[in-house]
C-alpha cells in the first residue's frame, strides 16, 4: 500500500478519528450539507443502499484487495455492480448533525483488515 494514491471522498472537518483499539475503523467528518461524495479510486460498487443502521452506505471494491466504505449518504447515485472512476460522484452527504457531530463516515480496508484512512488521504 506504500504507493497508494487516493482521492479525497469529501472535504470536511475531522470530528472523530480512526481508533483500532476501540474498534472504531472510520474517520468521521463534519461536511457541508449537499456535498458530493466521490470515489477515492477506480472500482466496482459491491453495495449501495439502506442498512439496518438507518443510513445509506456505498461500498466499493478496488484493485489489489482494497475496499472503501462511504457512510451517511442522504442520496445514493450508484447501484450494485456499477463500475466507477476515481473522483466520480457516488452520492450526497446527509444533513449536518446537531452539536457539530460527524455527518459523513469513511472506512478503508486492505486485504480484509481496516487501515487508518488518514495515512493515505488528506481530508
Amino acid at each position: 500500500m506504500s504507493n497508494l494514491i487516493l482521492f479525497n471522498p469529501v472535504s470536511g472537518l475531522i470530528k472523530s478519528k480512526y481508533n483500532s483499539t476501540r474498534q472504531s475503523y472510520e474517520v468521521g467528518l463534519l461536511v457541508r450539507q449537499g456535498e458530493s461524495v466521490k470515489a477515492v479510486a477506480n472500482g466496482t460498487v459491491i453495495f449501495a443502499g439502506w442498512t439496518d443502521r438507518n443510513e445509506n452506505v456505498i461500498i466499493l471494491q478496488h484493485e489489489d484487495n482494497l475496499m472503501t466504505v462511504y457512510k451517511k449518504n442522504s442520496v445514493v447515485l450508484k447501484k450494485d455492480g456499477d463500475a466507477v472512476k476515481a473522483g466520480e460522484v457516488l452520492g450526497v452527504v446527509s444533513d449536518p448533525q446537531v452539536g457539530g457531530n460527524p455527518n459523513f463516515y469513511f472506512e478503508l480496508w486492505y486485504k480484509g483488515k481496516p487501515v487508518n484512512p488518514e495515512n493515505f488521504i488528506t481530508f
